[in-house]
């Protein structure tokens, strides 16, 4: 067990280098200090992340290094074994519900803000009026939520064809979701698997070095 807890030590420490690493990149990306042609290098980075932490869990949970290289870059099948494996001693199988709950302060937030924007160029807070205008309530921010499996599906799909849509220039038809409210244009699957990184993080370090 001890070797194994080096090895998940080591994969948790490596993911956080890359983890660091796109935090860095994407911050540029967000404040315009940093302009990419392309957002597959913040992908690379956030996919091998994602990819090494997963990895570091299923080791805390059992499996041997061995088996979990067999995984290879298939990051929707590290995270549903993850899931399934996922007991009191340690759990991935709430990341979603840490990303929703990320998501909907963070929507609640911006859409304050853009309230109180919108109500001084109008004139009005007449709550009737900022909701024809996409200030929306509570319930409707919380019904619309991304879902943090649909965002890891987009990503292993992408990370894991063809030695990674991220390394090489792909042509041809791609897309993901975007939030656009509140005066935002959120890259959803990004900041998804950004958040869930850092949590992923957070529990494996908690864990090992309690």
């Amino acid at each position: 067990m001890k070797l194994y807890r080096t090895a998940a030590t080591g994969l948790m420490n490596f993911g956080r280098s890359y983890l660091d690493t796109a935090q860095h990149v994407i911050s540029g990306i967000r404040s315009n200090e940093l302009k990419l042609t392309y957002d597959a290098p913040a992908f690379a980075l956030l996919a091998h992340a994602f990819e090494l932490q997963l990895k570091a869990a299923l080791i805390v949970q059992g499996k041997t290094p061995e088996e979990v290289e067999a995984y290879e870059h298939d990051i929707s099948r590290l995270y549903a074994d993850g899931r399934k494996l996922s007991g009191q001693d340690f759990t991935i199988d709430d990341l979603q519900g840490i990303v929703r709950n990320r998501w909907n302060g963070f929507l609640r937030t911006a859409r304050d803000e853009y309230r109180l924007r919108l109500s001084t160029r109008l004139g009005t807070s007449d709550p009737a009026v900022l909701t024809e205008f996409g200030c929306f309530d509570n319930h409707t921010i919380g019904s619309s939520l991304p879902e943090l499996n649909s965002q890891i599906q987009w990503l292993s799909e992408r990370h894991a064809h063809d030695g990674s849509k991220f390394r090489y220039l792909k042509t041809g038809f791609d897309q993901h979701l975007v939030i656009s409210a509140f005066g935002l244009n959120e890259n959803v699957p990004m900041r998804s698997i950004q958040w869930a990184s850092e949590a992923l993080d957070a529990k494996l370090r908690q864990f090992l070095f309690p």
